[in-house]
């Protein structure tokens, strides 16, 4: 599936949402004319970007910034093709800068609590260790978004802590937090986006991982 969110509410205009192929990280977008890119996906044939930002009406050459919620390789294969057509700059929490190199982009550090800008929008930068150690998620409060990575998915699922760099305890305390927040939409870096009774899934997270790790 590739679609502007905007058809399920206004309130995601300008955001788009293009789905991962087998094994490979969600994709979104925010902005047209200076995209925000948040993850790249895994790169592999079926999940190029550029072909399938050009399904959108989107320029390529028009990739700014590229937000990475960790450094997983199924969130991070599509940086070469976006550089090979533009030179976005990247941007990850410190824990990972290390694991992004060798495309010749500007990468700049986050921090828990950071905002950055993408169009219109102002994302605050929330570290959620536990499925990796430099996880983020991205917040955008006025509308109540948030872009969640591998921390946690619809349904009350979460990220997974049995590779290296994970930790069942820190997840825990990651999704204790995030039940906090006020969110309206869920944008997950695996499965469908969530646009009804966000709120309910991030709880459900919390309680199953609680019980569960």
């Amino acid at each position: 599936m590739i679609v502007k969110l905007e058809i399920y509410s206004p309130r995601l205009s300008r955001i788009c949402y293009i789905e991962g192929v087998g094994l490979s990280s969600n994709v979104y977008t925010i902005g047209v004319d200076e995209i925000t890119v948040i993850d790249t996906g895994a790169g592999d044939p079926m999940n190029t970007l550029p072909p399938k930002l050009k399904t959108l009406d989107l320029d390529p050459r028009n990739v700014k910034q590229i937000i990475l919620t960790h450094t997983h390789f199924d969130h991070t294969g599509g940086i070469e093709a976006l550089a090979s057509m533009a030179s976005p700059r990247v941007l990850l929490h410190e824990d990972e800068i290390d694991d992004v190199v060798g495309f010749g982009l500007s990468v700049s550090k986050l921090h828990d609590g950071d905002s950055v800008l993408a169009g219109n929008r102002r994302l605050e930068v929330i570290h959620t260790p536990g499925h990796m150690p430099g996880a983020i998620c991205l917040y955008e409060r006025q509308d109540k978004i948030l872009f969640s990575g591998d921390t946690v998915f619809p349904d009350g699922g979460f990220g997974r802590t049995d590779l290296p760099g994970g930790e069942s305890r820190k997840l825990v305390e990651s999704l204790a937090r995030l039940a906090m927040l006020k969110v309206d939409f869920i944008l997950p870096g695996h499965m469908e986006p969530v646009t009804s009774d966000a709120r309910t899934h991030l709880a459900t997270a919390y309680e199953n991982a609680k019980s569960w790790l």
